[in-house]
């Protein structure tokens, strides 16, 4: 009877939600999949960095117009927290016209993310 309900307490455990905090930091490839530069003036990308998992839609930049890295190919996003084990990564260009897409891809939260044009690294952090 014990291992029966040891059996059901691991499986109850199983469907609970894993939620934790973790530093993110992103490379983003030199040129576009094209092989152009990210701005017209040979400028490197500005970056905005969107995540998508249980707990909502939300991104990180400084203001709605201003990227969170500007003009660099590296960039740490500092502490984000998310839930669920997996999160949909969007990093855009912030351009003053059209914001140029740079990659897209679920993500496994906690391991290294290879997005074909960037590179995103989740290493466990504190939430405090």
């Amino acid at each position: 009877m014990n291992r029966i309900f040891s059996l059901i307490f691991l499986l109850l455990l199983s469907q609970v939600s894993y939620s934790s905090c973790f530093d993110v930091s992103v490379s983003i490839n030199e040129n576009t999949p094209d092989g152009k530069t990210w701005d017209g003036n040979g400028g490197l990308p500005d970056l905005k960095a969107c995540f998508s998992d249980e707990w909502g839609y939300r991104c990180k930049v400084k203001n709605k117009t201003e990227p969170y890295c500007k003009d660099s190919l590296n960039c740490d996003l500092g502490v984000v927290y998310f839930i669920g084990a997996h999160t949909e990564v969007e990093l855009t260009d912030i351009d003053l016209n059209n914001d140029d897409p740079i990659a897209s891809k679920s993500c496994g939260v906690g391991a290294s993310c290879n997005l074909g044009n960037a590179f995103v690294v989740f290493e466990k952090a504190s939430c405090e």
